[in-house]
């Protein structure tokens, strides 16, 4: 990943079986990609800054199955627009991430949930900031985290750390 951080908005629906569910919503996706699990959530963060081009290609994404055509951990086409997005592209809503201040959240359950949309149990703004050994490094914030940045160095670290917050 080149340059400048990449954002994202993780919203959490709920649990079911003791894992988060939700959908990640990011600026140049069709649609938001839903998710059930924190190990399906880190992989579909992979598979949009894969998809999106976000990252650094300079290390393959291994598989198993072969021949996959170089569509390795890709999102399906219904979720990507047309249009490609350049690498180091600053997103729309990367300035939130770098002031917690502008990122207030009440600190009443009844004026949090008044606050976000109907559905949604909770927010989480993710910032991805680099790619090393075909994993993702960046930092997470919200109201689970306390109002701080927490980083986290691999996609494992990653699942710990929402696996522990939610």
């Amino acid at each position: 990943m080149s340059g400048s951080p990449i954002a994202m908005l993780i919203r959490i629906f709920g649990k079911k079986d003791h894992e988060p569910y939700g959908d990640i919503i990011h600026c140049d996706l069709r649609k938001p990609v839903p998710y059930q699990g924190a190990a399906e959530l880190v992989l579909r963060i992979d598979a949009i800054s894969r998809s999106l081009d976000l990252t650094d290609s300079g290390s393959a994404f291994r598989s198993i199955k072969k021949n996959r055509g170089g569509n390795e951990n890709m999102l399906p086409e219904e979720y990507r627009k047309n249009e490609a997005v350049g690498k180091g592209r600053r997103m729309p809503g990367d300035h939130l991430l770098e002031s917690p201040v502008i990122l207030d959240f009440p600190e009443s359950a009844a004026d949090r949930n008044a606050a976000l949309p109907p559905g949604v149990q909770d927010t989480i703004y993710l910032q991805l900031i680099g790619r090393q050994n075909t994993s993702i490094q960046g930092r997470i914030w919200g109201r689970i985290t306390k109002k701080r940045y927490i980083s986290f160095r691999s996609a494992l670290e990653l699942i710990c750390l929402l696996s522990e917050a939610v």
